[in-house]
């Protein structure tokens, strides 16, 4: 047990001795703190004066919070004591406000989180849908933006001229783009490393009847996959759909049970679209995974709670997105000129309950292994 004989109140007390424990390098920048019930049991207390304890180092900046993943230990105070820096955030956003963009939203979560450790803030405007990123940056550059820009450009594209004026002015500019643009500095998600393995899973699953639908930043890519692995890709089974419009998805696939056409499987991308496809399917009398396994690229968590089932497919790693994207710009502004570089995160794959193994089918993919060997 831990006594005091200051006057201090607890909780107080309890932030000055963990301070302590980081100034003398007991905890080292980046470690993470011991958890709440761990902090109650060594300082004999409740969860509720370890909590308040942790927001006074919060507000010294000793330590900083990550979402779903602890409290960890700030840079050293002499790096601290460095002017606050903030950069800018603009969102293209396709959906009307950023509590509705899933992939805007945890990426702006994430990006504060990482921003803090840095000693830096974000400043974050949200484009109406019928904004173009081009008029707005056209307007002139702020003190802000000369920090560090960051967008997240979703459906919409940089004018050449745009790109120019951005370099002229030395602003540090990164872009988040739907899909691979030359010529600028860019953070995304290696989508087509995911469309590879999913596409690559489900026929080692046994499923040769899949039904794609690809968002249409990720067309190309599915059509390069199946053209590298050797697949037989068959136009009937392809249709592209808009990731964020559940109706679209929908009416896809009653066209599809309205043909009869067969399948095992089906692959898509993006949020909305997954829901209404699943939610058609389900409504149809199809049972997911008895009847139809669902891979999906581009899921989110969230998406969990809507279904009887968890999802099989790929996410983006936010996190590893928001610490590229601010580290990409900081390399700039020390460097003072923007660097044409094109930095490609790997999602992460979740197994998920939504897939099953297609057992006639993959006694012939197991025959055709053991043909290919014997050969």
């Amino acid at each position: 047990m831990i006594t005091r004989n200051d006057k201090k109140n607890k909780y107080q007390f309890i932030s000055s001795q963990i301070a302590k424990r980081i100034e003398t390098g007991v905890y080292n920048p980046g470690d993470k703190l011991p958890g709440s019930q761990e902090l109650a049991k060594t300082y004999d207390t409740s969860i509720l004066t370890i909590r308040q304890a942790v927001n006074e180092l919060i507000k010294n900046k000793l330590v900083f919070p990550v979402q779903g993943k602890g409290t960890f230990v700030s840079e050293k105070i002499d790096q601290r004591d460095k002017e606050e820096l903030s950069v800018q955030l603009v969102i293209c956003s396709v959906h009307e406000s950023i509590e509705t963009d899933p992939f805007g939203n945890i990426l702006l979560m994430n990006l504060c989180s990482y921003a803090t450790s840095k000693n830096t803030s974000v400043n974050v405007t949200l484009l109406a849908r019928h904004q173009s990123i081009n008029d707005y940056l056209a307007k002139g550059v702020t003190k802000t933006m000369r920090n560090g820009l960051i967008m997240i450009l979703n459906s919409q594209v940089l004018t050449e001229k745009t790109r120019k004026m951005l370099i002229a002015e030395r602003i540090p500019f990164v872009v988040v783009p739907v899909e691979y643009t030359e010529n600028l500095p860019q953070v995304r998600s290696n989508g087509e490393h995911a469309v590879r393995e999913a596409i690559k899973t489900l026929h080692q699953m046994g499923h040769e009847n899949i039904l794609l639908l690809p968002g249409h930043n990720s067309l190309n890519d599915v059509i390069k996959v199946y053209d590298e692995l050797g697949l037989e890709l068959n136009s009937s089974y392809l249709i592209p759909v808009t990731p964020w419009d559940e109706e679209s998805a929908r009416q896809v696939i009653r066209r599809i049970l309205k043909r009869k056409l067969e399948f095992t499987a089906v692959y898509t991308s993006g949020d909305n679209a997954l829901i209404g496809v699943c939610r058609e399917l389900m409504e149809n009398g199809i049972k997911i995974p008895d009847d139809v396994s669902v891979f999906c690229h581009d899921r989110y968590s969230w998406l969990d709670t809507l279904f009887p089932f968890k999802l099989s497919g790929y996410q983006q790693n936010q996190q590893g997105i928001a610490r590229a994207l601010l580290d990409f710009v900081e390399e700039q502004r020390q460097s003072g000129m923007s660097i044409i570089k094109d930095i490609q995160i790997p999602m992460d794959f979740v197994a998920g309950s939504s897939c099953f193994i297609n057992t006639d089918g993959f006694s012939k993919f197991l025959n055709k292994k053991i043909d290919k060997y014997n050969k």
